[in-house]
């Protein structure tokens, strides 16, 4: 057996643990420094090689490290006047029936694991292989340490580490987990080294043992966050005196005797701002806040403890409230000498004259936006012969209009409208008519044989007379005449019948060009005369019937152009008159359209379709199947009009 004599200056607070490959017995020393010691320390005696020295600054931890020979079994005595002696024993010596555990069963300690909970626990898991691990929590107050023992327990060499915590929780410092005994009973021990003592809770979780931390001083608190889960939840604005209100993630909080700096820590983690706190902000506080936003609950623990904050973007300063509202005096106190001396520099400065000649923009429209600038004692004058501005004030106003007239005097863009107005015009017609009659004389004598003409139009009076609009030019007929040589019989029978086509297009290509925002108009047609009667005599007035579009155009920074677009269409209805005055058939589209330069768009719909059919004949004679056809005759009729308007945009580039 080999036993080391471990001494320091103060108190020791140690944790113990063995790694292999190679083999090495590790004590790490919790704020302890290295002093003037020089390492490694050769020892070559039993299974001890040599121990070396490490010093980690950050966790101010001395690690003193065993090598070993071969496997070993420890033992570490009590401190006593900042002394402890380690023994170390070879494994192999010993009797191989004290590896007989009273339970009959070694369960594994796989790893640990350390994490950061949302509400500011710190979770430590021991993760084993058995679903009832026995253990056992020391909780030493004088060395601010928690020790767990998992009995009947053997570590896997991975497992066996010292974690730095400090990255993961701002209150536990170390967790090491090492082989605490061999035999005959296997204890597998983890420690936690804290910088204060503070409330815990242990359970089994399936195979692991988890070990919550609380922060301390905190009693007992809930953190509960009412996250959005869907972007149709909501959050209910708090209402409080003043009309303030608070919209923050909810927070539920129960403290005693908590201190105030580690609450503020904890909202915030809550806000996700960054809090900084003067010197002076100390105190214990011991509260319960139920479900309210974190800025309510901030507001009441500031005011409870006679402090304030001053919030500059995502960074919230906390102070006494008699040290903020001193820094805000002096703020505004500083910010109202500032505005005084530049109300007395222009007061008391020279004025200075300039004039401005204004190239595209009118004078007196920018008058408006100068007089926003200028100060009490400027003056600005326009001259609209010459377009100018003559403007007197203090040096810094005059260079401040100088740089907003360059900025808004520039040139109008213009724009070059092209209208395609195409009106198309479809016409049917179709008509069949018939007229016959004859005369018949009673005559004794057979005569023989008949005669049979065919001409262009009937022979004499027509018992029925119903023809179409045949004539010269207008459709065709067909006409038959039967009788007698002597003329005792005669019949005359005429079919007429009428079909005509019509098809028009009427296109005018008009072009204007028109300044940004500046409406274009675009009238065809003509002006229809009427006289009206009035004491004073007989006048001549006239009526309008026109083709119109009125279009407004705004080119947008990125070569769209922007349109507003009305079109107009009056046509005179010479069918429907009062007192030889056509009426007047109205058609509008009123639109708006954006489209980039140069590329077309078109209104239509403006559409016109009439259908007639009509049948004139002998009464109830007409109407009889097959044989009223030489009764009757029947006229149809098939107009259509379509207006359709392409109007395209071209930005004029000089």
């Amino acid at each position: 057996m080999v036993q080391l004599t471990i001494e320091t200056t103060d108190p020791l607070q140690y944790t113990a643990f063995k790694l292999n490959d190679p083999s090495r017995l590790i004590i790490d020393l919790s704020n302890v420094g290295l002093g003037d010691i020089k390492s490694p320390i050769k020892v070559e005696r039993g299974v001890v090689g040599a121990v070396a020295l490490h010093y980690f600054e950050q966790s101010n931890t001395t690690r003193v490290e065993i090598g070993l020979s071969a496997p070993i079994s420890h033992e570490i005595s009590k401190p006593v006047s900042n002394k402890i002696i380690v023994s170390i024993k070879n494994k192999s010596t010993e009797e191989d029936n004290e590896t007989t555990v009273a339970s009959g069963k070694i369960i594994t300690v796989n790893s640990i694991d350390v994490q950061r909970l949302s509400d500011g626990k710190t979770r430590i898991i021991v993760k084993t292989d058995s679903v009832e691990p026995k253990f056992t929590l020391i909780k030493k107050e004088d060395l601010k340490r928690l020790s767990m023992d998992v009995e009947d327990a053997r570590i896997l060499p991975q497992g066996q580490k010292a974690l730095d915590t400090t990255q993961v929780s701002t209150f536990v410092k170390k967790v090491s987990s090492f082989q605490h005994k061999d035999k005959p009973q296997p204890i597998v021990r983890i420690v936690a080294e804290l910088t204060e003592i503070s409330s815990y809770n242990i359970s089994r979780n399936g195979t692991d043992i988890v070990l919550d931390i609380e922060p301390p001083g905190v009693a007992s608190k809930k953190i509960e966050a009412k996250q959005s889960v869907s972007a149709e939840a909501k959050i209910n604005d708090v209402s409080l005196e003043g009309g303030k209100k608070y919209n923050g993630r909810k927070i539920s909080l129960d403290f005693q005797d908590a201190d105030i700096t580690n609450i503020l820590r904890l909202i915030a983690e809550v806000s996700e701002l960054n809090v900084i706190t003067s010197e002076d902000v100390k105190g214990k506080v011991t509260m319960r806040l139920i479900n309210i936003p974190w800025e309510q609950a901030l507001d009441v623990i500031l005011k409870t403890n006679k402090l304030d904050m001053i919030r500059e973007g995502s960074i919230i300063r906390i102070a006494p409230a008699v040290k903020i509202a001193e820094e805000k005096k002096a703020f505004n106190e500083a910010k109202k000498a500032a505005i005084e001396g530049k109300v007395v520099e222009e007061e008391t400065e020279e004025l200075i004259t300039e004039i401005f000649s204004i190239s595209y923009a009118k004078a007196g429209d920018l008058t408006k936006n100068l007089e926003k600038i200028k100060s009490k004692r400027g003056d600005i004058t326009i001259d609209e012969r010459t377009n100018t501005l003559i403007v007197k004030d203090i040096a810094k106003k005059v260079t401040e209009m100088k740089s907003l007239v360059e900025k808004l005097d520039k040139r109008t863009p213009q724009v070059l409208i092209e209208a395609r107005i195409v009106e198309v015009n479809k016409n049917f017609s179709k008509e069949l008519g018939i007229e016959w009659g004859g005369k018949f004389n009673l005559a004794s004598d057979v005569n023989f044989p008949n005669t049979v003409a065919v001409t262009g139009s009937s022979v004499g009076t027509s018992a029925v007379s119903l023809p179409a609009a045949a004539g010269l030019g207008s459709g065709g007929a067909i006409s038959a005449t039967l009788g007698s040589v002597t003329g005792a019989t005669q019949l005359d029978l005429r079919l007429s019948a009428l079909e005509a086509t019509g098809k028009a297009r009427i296109l005018s290509t008009p072009k204007i060009t028109t300044s940004d925002n500046k409406e274009a108009v675009i009238e065809s047609g003509r002006s229809i005369p009427y006289a009206t009667v009035s004491q004073s005599g007989t006048q001549i007035q006239f009526i309008d019937a026109t083709i119109s579009l009125t279009v407004t155009p705004h080119i947008t920074p990125d070569n769209f152009v922007s349109m507003k677009i009305v079109a107009t269409k009056n046509e005179a209805d010479f069918a429907n008159q009062v007192q030889g005055t056509p009426s007047i058939i109205k058609k509008k589209a009123n639109t708006e359209v954006l489209i980039r330069d140069g590329e077309t768009t078109v209104i239509g719909g403006l559409y016109k379709t009439t259908k007639q059919e009509n049948v004139a004949g002998v009464p109830w004679l007409m109407k009889i199947p097959i044989i009223g056809w030489l009764f009757k005759k029947k006229s149809d009729r098939d107009d259509g009009e379509e207006l359709l308007i392409f109007i395209t945009p071209k930005i004029i580039r000089s």
